[in-house]
């Protein structure tokens, strides 16, 4: 549970006021264990509790992606 929370207050600190990707907020936590599941929990977990926000933005493919920020 310890590390869990851990994981959770290092994906808080990386989120800004600027929407980022799932994927560029994984490649910003250190540590060997990091999965993007296990980011994208911790995300959803910050969203519920009112945290952070998520949308929806493209890619330059035009592919649909999800992005969190930091609750203003």
């Amino acid at each position: 549970m310890h590390i869990e929370n851990e994981l959770r207050d290092a994906v808080q600190a990386i989120l800004t006021d600027e929407f980022q990707t799932i994927d560029a907020i994984v490649a910003q936590v250190e540590g060997e264990e990091i999965t993007k599941a296990k980011v994208t929990a911790r995300l959803t977990s910050l969203v519920n509790n009112g945290i952070a926000e998520k949308t929806d933005v493209k890619d330059d493919e035009g592919r649909k992606l999800k992005a969190y920020k930091l609750v203003a």
